[in-house]
């Protein structure tokens, strides 16, 4: 019995590594999914877009990147769902990012 549960703690741990390699692969591919929108939206050259795609990285979780990804997409559906379920103050977390940075990275 000792030996079963060793084993299931083995592919358990294995699992959680692979779900956060796989989480960590999906959350680098958002954000360079906003830093081509950065260039396209904002019009800033790429010393603005990587300032953006830093401040994404260290400032917001991956719902809030999700989320600005949604709203700068267009992506109303996705906007509305992420927002009915994230923490209203992860929500206005993500809005005052969306209004602060781009002025912040174009100086």
């Amino acid at each position: 019995m000792r030996r079963f549960f060793s084993t299931s703690a083995i592919v358990f741990t294995g699992a959680a590594i692979a779900l956060t390699i796989t989480s960590t692969a999906a959350q680098a591919d958002l954000i360079e999914d906003l830093e081509a929108k950065c260039h396209e939206q904002l019009q800033l050259g790429d010393a603005g877009c990587a300032c953006v795609r830093e401040r994404v990285a260290d400032m917001l979780n991956e719902d809030q990147q999700r989320l600005l990804f949604s709203m700068v997409s267009n992506d109303s559906a996705t906007m509305n769902s992420l927002m009915s379920q994230m923490p209203q103050d992860q929500v206005g977390a993500t809005m005052n990012f969306m209004s602060e940075t781009p002025d912040l990275c174009a100086q």
